[in-house]
């Protein structure tokens, strides 16, 4: 609107702004009681010393116009504000009553000054529980449109670390969901340094089979480094098997250290199914060190205790062991005996790993160790020049 609506305004309202209004400057009486640009520009050029940033953020709460606001905002130093009071100033255009009031216009006036306050980004998370993003996806009344919900997703910058939107799908809105996935999906595409990739599966794909498969380029690219699932219901129909196989065929150009599925209320049938997918991959992969499929009852009890998931996640917690003390090192047939002396020296000396994993180690480099000499002849011999030994075999498998 273009001027304060004293009607809708009750009579304490009334005597608060009225008290406000007595400390403000001219200018910031105009911006706050909806004045025209050509009335706030006039003033201003009268006194240029009235702008300030608190002008700029009341012109936002008092539902100013988005001309206004795009002047005001030009006056005034690219960090004049906070993230955090950017952010602010977002969640209460978002929870404005009058849908009908240029939302979207003055949203993009913010979204244009300060993109990350949208995501309350920092070093490491992409978006947190109480960023404006979320508070949209998750309201049932907000008018925001779909088109700006795109636009701050494409604000994302291409070089982003982590992406996670922590969003409730208990509370979801069908339509901010399915605009969210969309332009996720295409922000996958974009993406050329992702590292951490958070994704939460409830009812309804947050990813198309699109986006899934650009998901497992990235396993082969080697940028990403952590993938956290977390499915419920029906979700868990078989969607994550590419992923498992992808990761089977990165092989060690992979440096996916960690992969987490959180199951919820999900059948037992298929808890073991990924199970048994996890145990394929870490059988041949050796950067896994933090790989895991686990479940949590609807009534947040763990299956822990289950004979058959426990007996599953034993072999699943031993190979995770495996590559945290160095099987890589073992089975790199580039690595000396002294790397792999050095490597089993050093898990020794720094923890206590069962006799079975240092068992699994040795394991799986037998012509490095069994025969110490013929190993030391051959790196020391030319390139292209074998020893005359009978060579060992490089694995008891």
């Amino acid at each position: 609107m273009t001027r304060l609506d004293i009607a809708d305004v009750d009579e304490e309202e009334k005597l608060e702004l009225l008290r406000e209004l007595q400390n403000l400057s001219p200018l910031h009486n105009l911006v706050v009681t909806g004045a025209p640009l050509e009335v706030v520009q006039l003033v201003y050029e009268h006194d240029k010393s009235q702008i300030t940033k608190d002008i700029f953020l009341d012109a936002c709460r008092h539902n100013a116009s988005p001309v206004v606001m795009e002047f005001l905002k030009s006056l005034l130093p690219t960090d004049a504000c906070t993230e955090r009071e950017v952010s602010d100033a977002m969640h209460h255009i978002i929870h404005e009553r009058d849908g009908h009031n240029n939302q979207d216009d003055r949203f993009r006036v913010l979204l244009s000054w300060c993109p990350q306050a949208a995501r309350l980004s920092s070093s490491r998370y992409y978006c947190k529980r109480d960023s404006p993003l979320v508070t949209i996806c998750e309201s049932n009344n907000t008018q925001i449109s779909e088109d700006l919900i795109a636009e701050i997703v494409q604000s994302i910058p291409d070089n982003v670390k982590k992406i996670d939107i922590p969003i409730d799908y208990r509370r979801r809105t069908g339509r901010q969901h399915r605009v969210l996935r969309a332009a996720l999906s295409a922000k996958l595409k974009e993406t050329t340094a992702l590292e951490h990739l958070t994704m939460q599966l409830y009812h309804q794909y947050q990813i198309d089979r699109d986006s899934r498969d650009t998901i497992c380029g990235l396993f082969s690219s080697g940028t990403l480094e952590a993938l956290t699932v977390t499915m419920k219901n029906k979700a868990s129909d078989g969607f994550l098997v590419p992923f498992f196989n992808a990761i089977k065929a990165a092989g060690n150009a992979s440096n996916l250290t960690k992969l987490q599925i959180h199951l919820v209320g999900t059948p037992l049938e298929v808890i073991k199914f990924y199970q048994d997918q996890l145990i394929e991959v870490l059988k041949t992969n050796t950067s896994l060190t933090h790989a895991d499929v686990f479940h949590t009852g609807c009534s947040g009890t763990t299956c822990r205790n289950n004979d058959e998931l426990s007996g599953k996640w034993k072999i699943i917690k031993y190979f995770n062991e495996l590559n945290r003390y160095g099987r890589s090192v073992m089975r790199d047939p580039d690595k000396s005996l002294r790397d792999v002396v050095e490597k089993l020296a050093a898990c020794t000396s720094q923890s206590r790993p069962g006799l079975s994993v240092l068992y699994g180690l040795l394991r799986d480099s037998p012509g490095k160790w069994s025969d110490p000499v013929a190993q030391l002849e051959k790196e020391k011999a030319p390139a292209g020049n074998t020893p005359n030994r009978k060579r060992k075999a490089n694995s008891l498998d």
